[in-house]
């Protein structure tokens, strides 16, 4: 009698041999239509734009083929079935990806179809052409040759009608080309900024269709670590006139320039990856107060702007123009930010500044939300006390302005002796005819300096809601630039177009 024991895992007194399994056949797409590929959304009934799928599938082994239809975005529902039918939202206006995938329980295969999607208004211009831009590399410098291709461009009619093609570099609705019927071309920009580059492409019907890509420019300048003086203790007399005796009981360091917009974007990017700041409007704020203004736009004065495409702080070259001051008056051709002073800063966006940086080398941060005064015995980076500012300008012999006694002109400072110098800051590392007598650059002019917001006898540690800038701007006239001279700025939100500022640490 023959026994099989089938409920273990091997066979015990079985003649008979185990059946040979045949290996599963994954099923082949044949072919894959969709009706229409070009499709008009109307403005009134959706059975104006429904699109008809159809996939034919083979399977070898003759196993039953199921089907999954789904767009690449998730925008439409599934499907099921070997043909379908779907309708397309109102205002939907794109290339819509529709995926196919069959499998007949085990092994599956995929194919997708591309849907294009018109407005009503470009159905009844007759609009069939569909631009594409593909740029290369993604971003870079001033420096950096990108290679534009408009290839992908199609006519959706007559696909092999030959197309004409023109570029606008700075997406301001001047082209920037003449029209050409080659779809590649090469360019540098010479402006720091996330530039929006608009493609135009005409068929030989006279039909127009353009586009526009994101392009971020940014500069080739290193962003460079804090350079600083040291400064020892001593005294002076501070003030104008006769002024005041004051002591300088410790040494310090202070920054040889101001700030740069590299070095702010590069700290303020870090901020933001730490969560430390949001952006709120057209302010960076940190614990609910004002830091630096990043109006964006083609006449926008700011320099550092927020990008929601990119989730990101960059560089703009500014065009702004205000009479005979301005960016768009200074550099017409352009320029690269990268080195100028950071301006439009408030007290607070400079105070985060320090405190960045010392929390980026592992010393004490002293804003967290309480604005509390760092007076000379905070270890980390800070702003200069007034006391301290005004020390560092006139060392060691009492001298009128950083240079010394002579009246200020173009080669020693950026300000306005009626007319302007330029109109606008200039790099950091500039005007050293004009440096003070350890080597501190733009201490007068280029831009107004905050220093610490102070108590009445300029060293204490009480919590004040004014403060003051030091030094004079590139607006400025020659009494604002002497270093006796300061402003008084009501309250530490104020937003100063033209205000920047240099750091300081005392020495331990």
């Amino acid at each position: 009698m023959l026994v099989c024991l089938l409920g273990l895992p091997f066979w015990f007194g079985c003649a008979e041999e185990e059946p040979e399994l045949q290996a599963n056949t994954a099923p082949v797409i044949a072919q894959l239509v969709a009706d229409p590929l070009v499709v008009c959304l109307r403005a009134q009934g959706p059975y104006e734009d429904r699109v008809v799928l159809e996939c034919t599938a083979l399977d070898a082994d003759g196993d039953s083929l199921h089907y999954l239809w789904e767009s690449a975005d998730g925008a439409f529902p599934q499907g099921n079935q070997r043909n379908y039918t779907f309708w397309l939202p109102p205002a939907r206006v794109s290339r819509c990806v529709i995926r196919v995938t069959v499998d007949d329980g085990a092994l599956a295969v995929r194919d997708s179809v591309e849907i294009v999607v018109l407005t009503e208004e470009q159905c009844a211009a007759g609009q069939a052409i569909l631009p594409d831009i593909v740029i290369a590399p993604s971003s870079g410098t001033m420096e950096t040759l990108f290679s534009l291709d408009a290839s992908a461009s199609r006519h959706l009619q007559f696909p092999d009608s030959p197309l004409d093609f023109r570029w606008d570099w700075e997406g301001d609705g001047l082209w920037d080309t003449p029209w050409s019927a080659s779809p590649k071309v090469e360019h540098t920009f010479g402006r720091v900024d996330l530039t929006r580059v608009r493609l135009e492409v005409r068929d030989a019907w006279g039909q127009f269709a353009d586009t526009t890509r994101s392009l971020l420019v940014g500069s080739p300048l290193p962003t460079t670590g804090i350079e600083a003086v040291t400064l020892p203790p001593g005294e002076f007399m501070m003030g104008p006139g006769e002024g005041q005796l004051t002591v300088i009981d410790h040494s310090f360091v202070i920054g040889s320039t101001e700030v740069s917009n590299a070095q702010y974007l590069d700290a303020l990017n870090w901020a933001l990856e730490q969560g430390l700041v949001t952006v709120d409007g057209e302010f960076v704020t940190q614990h609910d107060r004002p830091l630096l203004w990043i109006k964006d736009g083609y006449d926008s004065p700011t320099e550092i702007r927020w990008s929601q495409e990119l989730n990101r702080f960059h560089l703009a070259c500014s065009r702004f123009v205000d009479g005979a001051h301005g960016p768009g008056v200074a550099f017409a051709h352009g320029y690269d930010p990268a080195d100028h002073p950071v301006v439009h800063a408030t007290w607070f966006g400079a105070v985060c500044f320090a405190d960045w940086l010392s929390m980026r080398e592992g010393l004490p941060a002293y804003g967290n939300g309480d604005w509390l005064r760092t007076g000379t015995s905070a270890a980390g980076y800070r702003l200069p006390l007034p006391m301290e500012w005004e020390y560092a300008a006139r060392y060691d012999d009492g001298r009128e302005y950083p240079w010394g006694d002579q009246p200020p002109d173009c080669q020693l400072a950026e300000y306005s002796p009626g007319e302007p110098c330029t109109g606008w800051t200039q790099p950091v590392w500039t005007h050293f005819d004009g440096a003070s007598s350890l080597g501190l650059l733009n201490l007068a002019g280029n831009a107004w300096e905050w220093v610490n917001a102070y108590s009445s006898d300029h060293s204490g540690a009480e919590v004040q809601v004014t403060s003051e800038i030091r030094g004079g701007d590139h607006a400025s006239n020659a009494a604002a630039l002497r270093a006796t001279r300061a402003t008084t700025v009501p309250l530490l939100g104020s937003e100063m177009r033209t205000a920047g500022f240099r750091v300081c640490r005392t020495v331990p």
